[in-house]
């Protein structure tokens, strides 16, 4: 599912402003052309808008530490293919 555009400050600036006029959530969400959810969003969180991090399971080591551990296991599924394909081998080819 794609991720909506981050609101522009100039957005959120529109949005306190018609808030503070008196406009409700509905009324904001029509004039600027966004959802409810996104507006109130802004309100709860009182600051400049950004969107948030996307969750999931965190990475338990860091690129740095990936770069040998894909070294390693591309050496290694190279080393099975010449001894598979070694004509001696007791593995069937």
């Amino acid at each position: 599912m794609p991720r909506a555009k981050e609101i522009q400050m100039d957005e959120v600036t529109k949005i306190w402003q018609l808030k503070a006029e008196g406009k409700i959530v509905s009324e904001i969400s029509a004039i600027i052309n966004r959802s409810k959810k996104s507006i109130y969003r802004v309100l709860s969180r009182g600051c400049i808008y950004k969107a948030k991090r996307r969750s999931g399971r965190p990475s338990v080591t860091n690129k740095r530490d990936d770069r040998p551990i894909q070294r390693l296991a591309s050496t290694q599924q190279r080393l099975f293919v010449k001894f598979k394909g070694h004509r001696d081998s007791p593995l069937p080819a």
